[in-house]
């Protein structure tokens, strides 16, 4: 299982100082997180503007907000929604995997990810947000079953 702490822990190795806290970032770029559990617990993830903590099966809001470093993730089988800004400004982001047992993208969760040029999204998406993938410029190809 993966809860709050051990976001925050993959957030300083794929994160470029993001929040002014001199942390440079690890060598991490892609993660296969397919057989992870999300579950809530742990310390907050995020604290910038908002405070951020894990839910159970949830991508939850600025879960990779503005990691840069990250160039390619494979998100857990089990999840059920990507929340809000969730990728936001991942500009190194190039493709992504949306498990079936996803039903809703919401608001932001990929903007600004202007590398972005392919994302399989799973047959239980029911809701995308209209602003879910805005200013993906990069966007070519996504494939929706």
């Amino acid at each position: 299982p993966i809860n709050g702490d051990d976001v925050k822990l993959l957030r300083e190795m794929l994160c470029v100082n993001e929040m002014g806290n001199g942390i440079k970032g690890g060598k991490l770029t892609s993660l296969d997180l397919s057989e992870a559990s999300i579950v809530a617990g742990g310390d907050a993830y995020y604290k910038f503007n908002t405070i951020s903590y894990t839910s159970n099966n949830t991508i939850g809001k600025n879960f990779f907000i503005k990691c840069s470093k990250l160039t390619s993730i494979v998100l857990p089988k089990n999840i059920t929604s990507i929340e809000g800004n969730a990728f936001h400004s991942a500009t190194s982001l190039t493709s992504i995997v949306v498990p079936d047992s996803v039903t809703s993208i919401d608001y932001f969760a990929f903007y600004n990810c202007k590398n972005l040029n392919s994302i399989k999204i799973g047959e239980g998406v029911t809701l995308i947000d209209q602003s879910a993938f805005s200013k993906c410029t990069s966007f070519f190809k996504m494939n929706h079953h």
